[in-house]
C-alpha cells in the first residue's frame, strides 16, 4: 500500500468517525457510512490472530482515540473550536469502547489523547483502560466548573470503586485552571488534581489502585495534588494502594494547597524524579507539606477540610482509623520545595525511604510524628530548614525534627548546604525519647548558617525501680542513677541487633551494673561493675530479645579523682579509683571492699602508696 493510498484511508476514517455512534454502557457500536467510508469499511474489533492484511486490521491494534467518539459531546460553547467542549462523555465513550474489547484480565485497550488541550468536568479511572496523551507538555485537560453534589472531597480524576489495575497515565497534564498557564487560578478551589480512593463498597471484597504507573504526568494550578486514599483499618485491609510507580510525576499546587497526600493503607509505592512544590512565593501562603504520608481521618471525627472519615455503616465501630503507608520510596531526585514541610510522615507509616532527593526551601525538610521511622541518604538539603521560609520566627526550622517514638536512620551521603536553622531538633525537652536517630552515615556539609546539632542527640532513658532501661533504637544514651541510689542497672531493652554495640554515658552520678541473676548484662567480672560520673560503659549485644545474658560489657571509663567519694552515690565492691593527684606518699588509687553508699556503708581502703 502506497503513502498516499494510506493518507486517503486516515482521512476518509476521520471523516467516517464523525458520524460514529455508541451507545455507552452496552459497547454496541454502528458505524455510520459516508461516501467515502468504503475505502476503509471499518468497524472496530478486537484483534484477531491473524496477519495485519487490511487497513481495517491495522486500526484495530491501534487504541482508542476519544475523536471517535465527539458526538456524544453535547455541550459545544464554540462548536468550531473544540478546546471549548465538555470532552467528558466522549472520554467515558472511549473507555466503555476500550473495555468491550477486553481480551486479557486487566482490561482491553487504552484510551489515547492527540496533543491539544481538553476541557472535562470528571474522570473516572477503569481497571485496564490506560490513558494516553502525547506528552505532559502537549496533552492537557483542563477543569471545568464541577458541583461536587455527590460529596467532598471529589478530584478531576476519581478511581472507579474495585480493584483498578493495569490503569496507567502517561503523557497528559491535568490542569486544575481553564488555562494551562503556569500559575493560572483554580475553577474548583477545592478539587484534587486525582482523588485516588480506594472505596468501600460491600460487593468489592478487594478494592484498591494495583500494578499501574503514572508516567511523565503533571498537576498544574490545582489547590491540591494527589490524594491517594487506601484503606485504613483492619475490616478495609483488602483495599491497599500497591505496586504503583509514580515517574517524572509533577505536582505545583496554589497557595495554601497540598501536592501529596497518602493515606491509609499503601504498600510498595515508588515515587521518583518527580516534584512536591507550592506555586506561591508568600512565606506565609506557601503548602502545609510537599509529601504527607498518614493515618486517614478518623471516621467518627470531621477530621480533615470538614470531611469525615469513611462512613461509619462502612466498617464495625469508629474511630479505628489505624493504617498507614507502608514501603513508600522516594529516590531518582524527587524534589520537596517551597513548602512548609517537605516530607512530613505521621506514624504508624513505617519503611518510608527518601533515597536520592532534593530538599530546597523548606522550614523542615523532614518531620516523623509520632510510631513511625523513615530513612535518609544520598539526599541534598539546600536551604532546607530555615523557619522563616514558612513564615515562622527565626531559629524555628530543622533538617529533621521527630517526635516520640518516631525514628530516623540518617545513612550515607547525605549532604546540606545553604542556610537554615537547625540539624535535628532539639532533644532536651524531652523529644529525644523517640526510638532513635541513627547516625549511619557522616553529617556533611557545606552550609553557611550555623550547624547546631541537638543538645542531647541521644535517647535518655529514666531506670525504673527494678534497674530496668529501654533504648528503643539509640545506640547511644545518657542514664542517671534511680532516685533510689541502691538500685543497680540489671536489665536493658533494646532493638540493636547481635554484633552491634550499645554506648550508655553517666550524667549526674555513677550508675553501678548489675552481674546477677535476674539481668540481662554480663560484665565479663563474675561481679559488679559501676560506671563512674560522666564515664562511659560500651556493651556487645551477643543474643536477640531473649531472656538471659543479652549485653556483654566490653570496658568501661576509668574513674579518676583527687579523694575517696563521699557522694552518696551507690559504688560496688573491686571498683577502683585512680589518684589524681602526684608525690611521695600518697595513695595511688583506692579500691571499694565493701560495696554500699559513698559516705556511709561503702569502704574505701588504700590500693598502694607512691614512692
Amino acid at each position: 500500500m502506497s503513502h498516499d493510498t494510506l493518507t486517503r484511508a486516515e482521512d476518509a476514517l476521520s471523516a467516517a468517525n464523525k458520524n460514529r455512534v455508541t451507545e455507552v454502557g452496552t459497547a454496541q457500536v454502528a458505524n455510520v457510512t459516508t461516501e467515502d467510508s468504503a475505502l476503509v469499511s471499518w468497524t472496530r474489533a478486537p484483534m484477531a490472530s491473524v496477519s495485519i492484511a487490511t487497513v481495517a486490521a491495522s486500526l484495530d491494534t491501534t487504541w482508542i482515540s476519544v475523536w471517535e467518539f465527539t458526538n456524544l459531546i453535547t455541550n459545544k460553547p464554540n462548536p468550531s473550536d473544540p478546546t471549548t467542549w465538555d470532552w467528558s462523555p466522549a472520554i467515558a465513550g472511549a473507555q466503555t469502547e476500550a473495555q468491550s474489547m477486553a481480551k486479557v484480565a486487566y482490561g482491553g485497550y487504552g484510551v489515547s489523547f492527540t496533543a491539544g488541550i481538553y476541557p472535562v468536568t470528571r474522570i473516572i479511572h477503569y481497571s485496564g483502560t490506560p490513558l494516553q496523551g502525547m506528552g505532559a507538555r502537549n496533552t492537557f485537560l483542563t477543569a471545568l466548573p464541577f458541583d461536587p453534589a455527590n460529596g467532598k472531597p471529589y478530584g478531576m480524576l476519581e478511581l472507579a470503586p474495585g480493584v483498578v489495575q493495569g490503569a496507567h497515565i502517561s503523557g497528559i497534564t491535568f490542569c486544575g485552571s481553564p488555562s494551562y498557564v503556569y500559575g493560572t487560578p483554580a475553577v474548583n478551589p477545592n478539587q484534587w488534581g486525582f482523588y485516588c480512593h480506594a472505596q468501600y463498597d460491600a460487593g468489592n471484597v478487594e478494592g484498591g489502585f494495583w500494578h499501574s504507573n503514572l508516567v511523565d504526568v503533571c498537576f498544574w494550578n490545582f489547590k491540591k495534588g494527589i490524594w491517594s486514599r487506601g484503606g485504613y483499618t483492619q475490616a478495609n485491609s483488602k483495599r491497599p494502594h500497591q505496586w504503583i510507580d509514580f515517574s517524572g510525576v509533577q505536582i505545583e499546587v496554589q497557595d495554601g494547597g497540598e501536592p501529596w497526600l497518602f493515606t491509609g493503607q499503601h504498600g510498595q509505592i515508588s515515587v521518583r524524579s518527580g516534584l512536591g512544590k507550592s506555586i506561591s512565593a508568600s512565606v506565609v501562603k506557601r503548602a502545609l507539606y510537599s509529601v504527607k504520608v498518614a493515618v486517614d481521618p478518623d471516621p467518627s471525627t470531621t477530621a480533615y477540610e470538614g470531611i469525615n472519615g469513611e462512613s461509619t455503616s462502612d466498617v464495625s465501630g469508629v474511630g479505628n482509623a489505624t493504617r498507614a503507608g507502608h514501603n513508600i520510596t522516594f529516590s531518582d531526585g524527587f524534589s520537596f520545595q517551597g513548602s512548609q514541610k517537605g516530607l512530613w510522615v505521621n506514624g504508624p507509616a513505617r519503611n518510608i525511604t527518601s533515597d536520592g532527593c532534593w530538599y530546597e526551601t523548606l522550614a523542615q525538610a523532614v518531620t516523623m510524628v509520632g510510631d513511625g521511622n523513615i530513612s535518609l541518604s544520598n539526599n541534598h538539603f539546600a536551604n532546607a530548614g530555615i523557619g522563616t521560609t514558612a513564615g515562622g520566627a527565626a531559629g524555628t526550622g530543622y533538617i529533621v525534627t521527630l517526635g516520640a517514638k518516631g525514628q530516623i536512620d540518617w545513612g550515607q551521603g547525605n549532604v546540606v548546604e545553604g542556610s537554615y536553622d537547625h540539624v535535628v531538633s532539639d532533644t532536651s525537652s524531652g523529644a529525644n525519647e523517640c526510638n532513635g536517630i541513627n547516625w549511619w552515615g557522616y553529617l556533611r556539609n557545606d552550609a553557611t548558617g550555623p550547624t547546631i546539632l541537638p543538645t542531647l542527640p541521644q535517647k535518655s532513658p529514666a531506670m525504673d525501680a527494678s534497674g530496668k532501661i529501654d533504648m528503643g533504637s539509640h545506640n547511644f544514651g545518657t542514664i542517671a542513677p534511680n532516685a533510689d541510689r541502691t538500685v543497680r542497672l540489671s536489665h536493658i531493652s533494646s532493638n540493636v541487633l547481635p554484633g552491634q554495640t550499645l554506648v550508655l554515658r553517666a550524667t549526674t552520678g555513677p550508675v553501678t551494673i548489675k552481674n546477677a541473676a535476674g539481668s540481662n548484662i554480663l560484665t565479663g567480672a563474675g561481679r559488679d561493675i559501676t560506671i563512674p560520673a560522666g564515664g562511659l560503659a560500651t556493651f556487645l549485644r551477643i543474643q536477640p530479645y531473649v531472656t538471659g545474658s543479652e549485653f556483654l560489657l566490653q570496658s568501661v571509663s576509668i574513674h579518676s579523682a583527687s579523694a575517696v567519694p563521699t557522694d552518696g552515690f551507690y559504688y560496688t565492691q573491686g571498683h577502683v579509683i585512680e589518684n589524681m593527684a602526684t608525690g611521695a606518699g600518697v595513695p595511688d588509687r583506692w579500691k571499694c571492699t565493701t560495696s554500699g553508699l559513698a559516705g556511709t556503708t561503702a569502704v574505701f581502703k588504700v590500693a598502694a602508696l607512691l614512692t
